[in-house]
C-alpha cells in the first residue's frame, strides 16, 4: 500500500509555520500545496517535501492522508470536500493549537474592526501586572509557534478571523466578540456564513468561561448569545429562603449582567439559593 504524506495546503507565513511544526513533529513525507512559486527553506535531508505549485498545485492532495490548511483557504473548498469523502482530512493551525495546547488561560478575540488594537492592549495590561503572556494567530506569532512555549504559566491573547474561526469547535475560556458588521464577503458566501463563523469563538464554552461584548450593538449581542455563558438561563430555579433573609437584605441576582429580582424568574428544575446580603451570578458564579 502506498504510503501516504500530510500536507500543507497554502504556503505563505502560516504555511511556513506548520512546516517548522511538522517537522518539530517528527514528520518525514510532506506535502506543500500553493497556486504560487514555492521556495522551501533549508531542512534535514531526512526530510521528503513534494511541491505542488501553479493551476493544478491541488493536485497534491492525492498524495496526503492529511491537510492543514492555511486560514486563507476556504474550506468548503470543492476539491478539499471531495478529499474528506473519501477519508483524508482536513484541519487548520487555530484547531491543532486547541488541541495541543496546555493550558486553559486562552483569550480569544474577535470583530470586523479593532482586533488588533484591543489584543495589543489585553498584552500592555498583562505586562503590567507581571502575568506572562504571547500574542497569537492573526496578529502577532503563528499560533503553532505558540506551541514551542512550555510555560505553562501563558496566557494566550488570539487574535481571530473569520477564515480562522469557520471550522473551529473549541471556544477560548474568555472571548471578546468587537463589533462585527460585514466583511470579507468576496471569501464568504453569504453575510450570514461570515457572522456564523465568528460565533465559533463563543459557542462551545463552558460554564465558568467568559464573554465580553458590546451589549447594544447588533449583530455582536447575538454573536455572543451562542455563548454558555450569556444565553437564556430560564431553566434555572431560584429559591428564596425567607426565614433567612431580613427584610433589608439584598434579595437580587445578576443575569445576563443585569440586576433582577429573583422572584420574577421563571421556576424549572435546577435550584439556586439566595441567602442574606449576598448576589449571585447565575451559570455557578457568585459574586
Amino acid at each position: 500500500m502506498e504510503q501516504k504524506s500530510i500536507g500543507i495546503l497554502g504556503f505563505g507565513v502560516e504555511g511556513k509555520s506548520t512546516l517548522r511544526y511538522l517537522i518539530r513533529e517528527g514528520f518525514k513525507d510532506i506535502v506543500v500545496m500553493d497556486k504560487s512559486p514555492v521556495t522551501l527553506p533549508e531542512i534535514d535531508k531526512s526530510i521528503n517535501i513534494s511541491v505542488f505549485s501553479g493551476e493544478h498545485y491541488k493536485d497534491g492532495l492525492l498524495q496526503c492522508f492529511e491537510v492543514i490548511r492555511s486560514a486563507g483557504f476556504y474550506p468548503l473548498d470543492s476539491d478539499l470536500l471531495k478529499f474528506q469523502m473519501n477519508g483524508g482530512i482536513v484541519k487548520s493551525q487555530v484547531e491543532i493549537f486547541f488541541e495541543k495546547v496546555k493550558t486553559e488561560k486562552i483569550i480569544g478575540v474577535t470583530g470586523t474592526l479593532g482586533k488588533g488594537s484591543t489584543v495589543s492592549m489585553i498584552k500592555h495590561i498583562l505586562d503590567a501586572a507581571q502575568e506572562p503572556s504571547e500574542i497569537g494567530g492573526n496578529f502577532g506569532i503563528p499560533m503553532l509557534d505558540l506551541l514551542e512555549n512550555k510555560n505553562q504559566d501563558t496566557t494566550y491573547i488570539l487574535e481571530l478571523s473569520s477564515f480562522q474561526l469557520m471550522t473551529l469547535g473549541s471556544s477560548p475560556k474568555v472571548g471578546v466578540v468587537l463589533k462585527v458588521s460585514s466583511e470579507h464577503l468576496d471569501w464568504h458566501k453569504t453575510v450570514e456564513e461570515y457572522r456564523d463563523a465568528k460565533a465559533n469563538l463563543v459557542r462551545y464554552q463552558k460554564p465558568f468561561d467568559c464573554c465580553v461584548y458590546m451589549q447594544d450593538a447588533l449583530p455582536t449581542s447575538e454573536i455572543a448569545e451562542n455563548s454558555y455563558y450569556i444565553q437564556d438561563l430560564s431553566h434555572i430555579t431560584v429559591t428564596i429562603l425567607a426565614e433567612n433573609i431580613p427584610t433589608d437584605a439584598t434579595k437580587t441576582i445578576i443575569l445576563n449582567g443585569r440586576t433582577q429580582d429573583p422572584t420574577q424568574l421563571v421556576v424549572t428544575d435546577n435550584t439556586f439559593t439566595i441567602y442574606a446580603n449576598n448576589s449571585y451570578l447565575l451559570n455557578g458564579k457568585n459574586s
